[in-house]
């Protein structure tokens, strides 16, 4: 009878310890407010010369109730590199994602995207961007 409890005790004991109560970003979405990029979700870089390296700043906004958290910025190539927001942007203020594309190695017109990861309404975000290699 003892082993079972101390069983018991063990089993109650390893669940508990693998929850994390204290997590800000859950994965959850806050259905009561959206992300809305400054200037939509297409921007156009211009031109650069082949080998620069083009950092670009991007604006967004939180829209509703409650707060916006960015949980995670992608890109879909390693030739592009990302910066944003860390802390949670309040309804009516905003945050931003930087792009910082290096051009070595590419020639022409390119089209990029990242994916903006949050709990927004609209949860996953892609942003598109253009540039010209010259």
């Amino acid at each position: 009878m003892l082993k079972t409890y101390l069983v018991l005790f063990a089993l109650f004991a390893f669940i508990s310890c693998g929850t994390n109560a204290h997590n800000d970003y859950d994965g959850a979405y806050n259905k009561d407010i959206i992300l809305i990029v400054d200037g939509g979700l297409a921007h156009d870089f211009g031109e650069v010369l082949a080998g620069e390296v083009l950092a670009q700043r991007i604006y967004f906004t939180a829209d509703g109730i409650g707060a916006l958290i960015v949980k995670n910025v992608t890109s879909d190539c390693g030739c592009t590199a990302t910066d944003w927001t860390k802390e949670p942007v309040l309804e009516g203020e905003k945050g931003y994602v930087e792009i910082q594309f290096d051009s070595h190695g590419y020639m022409g017109i390119q089209n990029k995207s990242i994916v903006l990861e949050t709990n927004a309404l609209n949860k996953n975000i892609e942003i598109n961007f253009f540039v010209n290699v010259k």
